[in-house]
């Protein structure tokens, strides 16, 4: 069985896609770890799949890795194994390769430190062919600094290779000494001479940023990532135990492949410490008392080349991650500083960003300059996306305190741009990092601090801009003072809201709604309560739904769609009559607001449909339709300027809101294909007969389909407004989509009402005739005459060529649509038979518009019978059958003298009218082929 299961892994991991891939690893991992005896018996096919390791994306060869090395405190061979195929793979020629491999490795490191601490079995001698005297030494030490040992080789390959890969390995450092603080004395060992290579103490200090970039073949890149190298070291210092000596553990002693003498081990490893922490002070100094021009030195002349310019917008990367690890450090001491030693450091720290902030406003001149290319625009930002953050959650909320306090004091833009910025990039990095990861700890900790400063960051900056529009300022420096004030409003509203996001999958989420609520004076007492409900409706009603208020009355649309997303995403998990109060309150919003921004109003309309109960979202997407037609207009109607019922509605978001209603018509129809799923599953298990508990299987699946009749119907109330607008060319497509996949769930639902051979047809219900009836009166019959519509609208404006695709577009959905009608309707006529019901009485005649075929012999026949008009009744078929011969034969006399009259088919409708009627419809069939089949020869003949 298990070689079964590990084959299947094997072929299933090597085949599938990366992310379909990560269940299977998953599996695997899960296997090693709880079977691992059985999975010993293997090796052999593990083995197989480590040989693909070089071949497989970087992400799932890392995994493979992670899920085998539990079973490696069991087997040599397969750890051996491992460490073999990561040494190949880091001579391999792709990054993605090499990384892998790196990860591997420090994983395998982690691993070791882990065992050590558990007192377990160290993973140590795998690969290397030691000899007998060199195992009997490795069996006496500690396991972790003869692996460590044992990969140091690779290790140091790795600081002369991609920028990426060193990141990754300083990331690894850190991860090390998280784990085993007393271990950082050989990491900086290991890194001291490399970190030499850029920094020099003459008799200034020099930090040679520009030896960091290189160009290759007309391309500026990386080599060396400076600023996370300095982001190491100086985690690694905060990592050190407080009053303890810096002796290294036992397990690290022979880290890295470095051996000391008794006499000047301890005085080394001290020295190197020391040197780090002068450098990063001497650096810290520097940073502050020079200018760009010193710290860049030649990648800032005037007059350069475009390499030259680019050159410098990647020093400036460099240099601003550099002041962003210095500015981490300042904020980690601003935590214990007292009182006056906090005013110093608060200077400080207006230094650095200053300096920040100039080499932003140098970034963004490369950036808008012409001869510059896009790499500074695309490259620049994806790089600094990808790393890890540089401050600490503790960090930011030090420094959000701090621009609170200094906010009223002095002009501090710089600094609130600065945090508000730094807090938006930590928090949306929090969810790419694991669970697992040692650096999560170190980096994010207790992520939902950051809450309160953030609401209390909002409320200030509202209160101001408030101030600024009861002032009315007249003067530019006002104008421009306010608009900065409701671009920070923004950032900061953003952060909150990506804050909640991230902290409603963890269980920090009610604490963190807790935290918020303190910040009202008014819900004190409310916020004692630990029901995530209420403290999400309490801050809903409390908070946002006030301050939504008071920014309409502002007219800031750009923050009043931010906190309806938010409403909306808090609203989703509140029960149903939480969610059909604010419902409520956003309907109110929608009739007393006349908003012109497109985006606000379609949040704001999201939120009165989304936040209804099932049983009146489309009572009010009805409502909503209806206006909406009034402000679009039809085909018999003018458009009016706005809505009066919902102002909002008007020329300037009609489009908006239009494609916000079709979006929910898509969520509705999507809901429906799972109900008709259930409802097919019910009637599998009544015709089988294995009902668990027949009375309550039975009472779900009618309640399930009254409901989705109901559904159904106000679904064609919506749609029976959509089809009568005047709508653009990509809505009317996606609407037309849209019908289409709902015919089909209708003819789903009308093929469930068919019982099958043997078992007794039961009479559709009442709420399933109305549906059908509803269905052909007010959505199918004004359909064809809205696909008429848009197909007229394409002959008159067919023109360009981007114009011609979008008709071609249109014109394969328009065939599926008529087509899933058709197909409805047969199923229709169908039940009618079998049920002795006739449900197409109010269908109308469909008219044949798709593969005729038009000769231009023939333009005078057509103007006697029109295209659009049928040539036969269907009465007329039943009563007299020679008639119909005498028609068919006047067919061909006409086919001989040159003209040639449309047929057009006869539709369902009249189809359904008599059950009989399709016997003889078959025995007239044969006389229509021998009609079609002798026009075509004397077609043949004329030629």
């Amino acid at each position: 069985m298990y070689l079964q299961i590990i084959e299947q892994c094997k072929f299933r991991i090597l085949s599938l896609k990366p992310g379909q891939s990560t269940p299977i690893l998953k599996l695997l991992g899960s296997l090693v770890k709880s079977y691992p005896y059985p999975m010993l018996e293997h090796v052999s096919r593990l083995k197989e799949l480590l040989d693909y390791f070089a071949f497989m994306d970087g992400g799932v060869a890392s995994f493979l890795v992670t899920a085998l090395l539990p079973l490696f405190r069991f087997s040599r061979d397969l750890q051996g194994y491992t460490i073999l195929v990561v040494r190949k793979a880091m001579f391999r020629h792709q990054d993605t390769v090499r990384v892998a491999a790196l990860n591997a490795v420090i994983n395998l490191l982690l691993a070791e430190q882990l065992c050590n601490k558990d007192g377990l079995y160290s993973l140590q001698d795998s690969s290397s062919q030691a000899s007998c005297s060199q195992q009997g030494e490795m069996a006496c030490s500690m396991g972790s600094g003869s692996l460590f040992q044992e990969l140091s080789g690779l290790m140091q390959r790795c600081l002369y290779q991609q920028a990426k890969v060193k990141e990754v390995m300083y990331n690894g450092l850190v991860k090390l000494v998280v784990v085993d603080p007393l271990a950082a004395g050989a990491v900086f060992d290991f890194l001291l001479p490399h970190f030499l290579r850029f920094y020099r103490e003459d008799e200034d200090v020099h930090l040679d940023i520009s030896c960091c970039v290189k160009s290759e073949h007309g391309k500026i890149y990386i080599e060396e990532p400076l600023d996370c190298l300095l982001s190491c070291i100086s985690w690694i210092l905060l990592l050190q135990p407080h009053g303890k000596s810096n002796c290294p553990s036992d397990s690290s002693l022979a880290c890295l492949g470095f051996s000391f003498s008794q006499e000047n081990e301890q005085a080394g490893r001290i020295l190197s410490r020391e040197k780090f922490s002068s450098a990063l002070s001497k650096i810290r100094k520097f940073l502050r008392s020079g200018n760009l021009e010193d710290i860049l030195g030649q990648t800032q002349s005037t007059g350069s080349t475009d390499l030259d310019k680019e050159r410098g917008s990647y020093c400036n990367l460099i240099l601003a991650g550099i002041i962003e690890v210095v500015i981490n450090v300042i904020a980690t001491e601003l935590e214990k500083a007292t009182e006056i030693e906090q005013v110093h450091l608060n200077k400080e720290i207006i230094d650095f960003i200053n300096l920040y902030d100039s080499l932003e406003k140098d970034k963004l001149t490369l950036k808008q300059s012409n001869g510059i290319r896009k790499i500074d625009s695309c490259t620049l930002t994806k790089l600094s996306e990808e790393r890890l953050p540089f401050m600490t959650t503790s960090s930011i909320y030090q420094l959000l305190l701090t621009t609170l306090r200094l906010y009223n004091a002095s002009d501090c833009s710089k600094l609130l741009s600065f945090v508000l910025k730094a807090s938006l990039s930590h928090i949306k990095s929090f969810k790419h990092v694991g669970d697992s990861d040692p650096l999560k700890a170190l980096i994010y900790g207790e992520i939902k601090l950051l809450g309160r400063p953030l609401l209390k960051m909002v409320i200030l900056l509202s209160s101001r801009l408030k101030l600024d529009i009861g002032q009315k300022k007249k003067e530019t420096k006002g104008k421009k003072v306010s608009e900065y004030r409701e671009e920070y409003v923004s950032l900061s509203l953003i952060c909150l809201k990506e804050l909640i996001q991230i902290s409603m999958e963890s269980p920090t989420f009610t604490g963190l709604i807790k935290d918020l609520l303190s910040v009202s004076s008014e819900s004190e007492v409310a916020s004692r309560s630990d029901d995530e409900h209420t403290n999400g409706k309490l801050f809903l009603e409390k908070i946002i739904r006030p301050m939504v208020t008071e920014l309409l009355l502002m007219s800031y649309f750009s923050e009043v769609e931010i906190l309806s997303n938010l409403t909306l995403m808090l609203g989703d998990i509140l029960p149903c009559k939480h969610q059909n109060s604010l419902g409520e309150w956003a309907i109110t919003v929608c009739k007393s607001s006349d908003i012109m921004n497109p985006k606000a109003a379609k949040s704001l309309l999201t939120l009165a449909i989304c936040l209804r109960s099932p049983q009146n979202d489309l009572i009010i997407a009805k409502d909503i339709a209806i206006e909406l037609l009034k402000v679009t207009g039809s085909e018999k109607d003018d458009p009016i300027e706005l809505s009066e019922t919902y102002p909002l509605i008007n020329h300037s978001t009609q489009t908006a809101i239009t494609s916000c209603m079709l979006l929910f018509v898509e969520s509705v129809i999507s809901d429906m294909d799972w109900i008709i799923m259930k409802l097919k599953t019910y009637s599998v298990a009544s015709q089988k007969k294995i009902y668990l508990d027949q009375t309550r299987e039975h009472t779900s699946g009618l309640a399930l389909e009254e409901f989705l009749y109901s559904r159904a119907e106000a679904l064609v109330e919506v749609l029976a407004s959509f089809v009568m607008m005047n709508l653009k060319d990509t809505q009317a497509e996606q609407l037309i989509r849209l019908t289409g996949k709902f015919y089909k769930h209708l003819a789903q639902m009308s093929k469930l009402r068919i019982s099958p051979k043997g078992c007794k047809q039961l009479l559709p219900g009442l709420k399933f005739q109305k549906l059908v009836e509803i269905t052909c009166k007010q959505l199918t019959a004004p359909l064809y005459n809205f696909v008429a519509l848009v197909q007229r609208n394409q002959q008159e404006n067919a023109k360009s060529k981007a114009f011609i695709n979008k008709i071609k577009r249109e014109n394969r959905c328009i065939p599926d649509l008529i087509f899933q009608i058709e197909d409805y309707e047969k199923y229709l006529i169908h039940l009618s038979k079998a049920s002795k019901v006739n449900l197409l009485r109010h269908a109308k005649r469909s008219t044949s518009r798709d593969f005729k075929i038009l000769e231009a012999r023939n333009i005078v026949g057509e103007e006697e019978v029109p295209s659009n008009e049928p040539i036969l009744n269907n009465s007329a078929a039943h009563n007299d059958s020679s008639e119909k011969s005498d028609d068919e034969d006047g067919d061909d006399d006409d086919t001989e003298n040159g003209v040639e009259k449309d047929l057009c088919p006869e539709t369902s409708s009249d189809l359904a009218a008599d059950s009989g009627s399709d016997d003889k419809e078959e025995d007239a069939s044969p006389k229509a082929k021998r009609t079609k089949r002798s026009r075509i020869v004397q077609d043949s003949d004329d030629d």
